[in-house]
């Protein structure tokens, strides 16, 4: 009998082996392995806004009289824009809207719907911008998918706008004029529709087309 356990032991290592061996091969070997089957729903395309446009006034831009401009400043700090490249606050030019948010700022969640509306009704008229404020890039992204913003959004991790425009808190609105200057900061309950296109229109000289 002694003379047969070195096979046995050979053979049970050998049935390890190959079961070591079928798992390892469950997993994806290559990037193709691992997508999806078809007809299946994936996660849609996340595409963020660019910024570049923001530093002139909106093409179609109309001469409309707003109000005139109050001593706030745009503050200088350079911000990574979430569809690439740097925008420098202080370049915005007008008739525009900036918006400072955060994805943990329960009332920026309840406004940022009627943002995004106005925004779509005033394309070419008016810029608008979103500042994500002391957020992670990560959590920023998503509330932009989540929201589907179609307008630019920066990111501001170190709250360099709120500070610079001495904020108690968010959400706040600014709105700028061809200028670049401010001619009225917004800093209170949050907005619906017809409270933001009421200010756009009172103090960018904009009326909102209906939506």
């Amino acid at each position: 009998m002694k003379r047969y356990l070195p096979l046995v032991v050979l053979l049970v290592v050998g049935v390890l082996a190959g079961v070591g061996v079928r798992a390892c091969s469950n997993k994806p070997s290559s990037s193709s392995d691992s997508a999806e089957p078809v007809g299946s729903a994936g996660p849609p395309a996340t595409s963020f806004a660019d910024c570049r446009a923001l530093t002139a006034p909106p093409k179609e831009a109309s001469a409309g009289k707003g109000t005139a401009a109050t001593d706030i400043a745009l503050p200088a700090a350079e911000l990574s824009c979430f569809g690439g490249g740097n925008l420098r606050l202080a370049d915005v030019r007008g008739p525009a809207v900036i918006n400072l948010w955060g994805s943990w700022c329960t009332p920026c969640r309840e406004e940022l719907p009627a943002v995004n509306a106005v925004a779509q009704r005033t394309t070419g008229l008016v810029h608008f911008l979103g500042v994500d404020t002391r957020d992670l890039r990560s959590d920023g992204e998503a509330m932009v998918s989540e929201f589907g913003l179609t307008y630019p959004n920066v990111f501001d991790n170190g709250e360099r706008a709120r500070i610079g425009l001495k904020l108690a808190g968010i959400p706040a609105t600014l709105f700028v004029d061809k200028a670049g200057k401010v001619v009225h900061l917004y800093n209170g309950a949050p907005l619906d529709e017809a409270g933001l296109a009421d200010l756009v229109k009172r103090h960018l000289g904009v009326a909102v087309p209906v939506g």
